[in-house]
């Protein structure tokens, strides 16, 4: 890759482009992670960005998380009894979020049933 300069003034800047990507939706982690990198990790944000990596990784971000999330759920589920009988047979009483405490997944993701 060469890199080329115009004159402005008295100074060289350098001819500076980025890769013309196709607008992505981000999901709820991707948006997040951004945040989080604009405000905490700004040397890591511009690295990325420069580099024409950013959305790449907020893509993995978010495959990643929506991933842990299904996991994290499913374990969820199968510890407090939670079955599609159950679920189809009474929804309201069956329903995922009414039986399940969030205040028993530990430190790793992993739902701790006591």
């Amino acid at each position: 890759m060469e890199l080329t300069y115009r004159t402005e003034g008295d100074y060289l800047v350098p001819n500076l482009t980025f890769k013309e990507k196709q607008p992505r939706t981000l999901g709820k982690y991707a948006c997040l992670r951004k945040e989080y990198l604009k405000q905490h990790k700004k040397v890591m944000y511009i690295n990325l960005l420069t580099a024409g990596t950013l959305a790449e990784h907020l893509n993995e971000i978010e495959q990643t998380a929506t991933e842990r999330i299904e996991i994290i759920t499913k374990a969820m589920a199968k510890a407090d009894g939670v079955t599609e009988k159950l679920k189809a047979n009474d929804p309201i009483k069956g329903d995922f979020y009414d039986k399940i405490d969030i205040r028993k997944i530990d430190s790793g993701g992993r739902y701790v049933r006591r």
